[in-house]
């Protein structure tokens, strides 16, 4: 049974905006999904665009607070955020983590006049493993329980080192990845793997994207951008794409990939209110 409750638990006042923790957006699988909510305590306009930020770690780690320096820069921008959980593997195996991804989206739709959000200008930002869902919101529309009437497609996508088609070649010491998240060994999840990449659902359709990524990735191929930039060249859609020179995996390890952040995320909003 899927269940909806809102459970305000904690509100913090900081200047500039608020923050609205462990908001519960939907119940699946008898599990809660949570989001932080970042309210604009001055916005701009009403309805304000909103994001949904999504937090790295290889689908079986990390937390939504991690994404908390993401949501405050763009907050301040005058976007509603939401950091949002999604189920981790192995517990739960893919695709459950895009699942919750698109009922987040879903969710802010179907609640958009509580929120005071418009429903038609909501974009995503994702780190690695958030990256990856990130892209899939912008490229599919699924629509199932709950909110199966709204649409889990968003406007506009801000990527940091994304994995975009799992097929390639990743290190090795990853490969227990795909047995903890895809439920089959690399070598035997050639469907999963092949429905578990952004890279094959890129369309005319797709949002368009802001890229970026480390030239010295060694957890994501740095190839994994190019891949991604030629399936959004072949469909024509407008993107940017960073390559930071010498950046590790976290991206911004970097001072110009500090500065490349910043400006995707203004991007994003410029995007979003376009």
């Amino acid at each position: 049974m899927i269940q909806v409750l809102i459970l305000p638990l904690l509100l913090l006042q900081t200047p500039g905006y608020t923050v609205e923790r462990d908001v519960v957006f939907a119940t699946v699988a008898g599990e809660p999904l949570k989001m932080d909510v970042f309210r604009p305590e001055k916005p701009v306009r009403q309805p304000v665009p909103a994001v949904v930020a999504l937090h790295g770690g290889a689908w079986v780690g990390g937390k939504r607070s991690d994404m908390d320096a993401i949501s405050i820069e763009l907050v301040k921008q005058g976007v509603l955020v939401v950091a949002s959980q999604y189920r981790l593997a192995p517990r739960f195996k893919y695709p459950a983590q895009l699942d919750d991804a698109q009922t987040a989206v879903r969710y802010l739709r179907a609640e958009s006049k509580k929120l005071g959000i418009d429903g038609n200008r909501i974009g995503a930002v994702g780190v690695s493993a958030g990256a990856h869902l990130a892209l899939f919101l912008g490229a599919t529309d699924d629509r199932k329980d709950p909110f199966k009437d709204q649409s889990s497609r968003v406007k506009a996508v801000v990527t940091f080192a994304a994995p975009t088609d799992l097929s390639k070649e990743y290190p090795a010491a990853l490969d227990p990845i795909y047995q903890m998240v895809l439920g089959k060994k690399k070598d035997e999840a050639h469907e999963e793997v092949r429905k578990g990449s952004p890279v094959n659902f890129v369309d005319r359709r797709s949002a368009p994207a802001f890229f970026l990524h480390g030239t010295a990735d060694q957890v994501v191929p740095f190839a994994q951008l190019g891949l991604i930039v030629d399936r959004y060249k072949e469909h024509k859609i407008r993107h940017e794409a960073v390559a930071i020179e010498g950046a590790s995996h976290a991206v911004i390890d970097k001072p110009e990939g500090v500065r490349a952040a910043q400006r995707a995320l203004t991007w994003l909003v410029e995007e979003l209110k376009r």
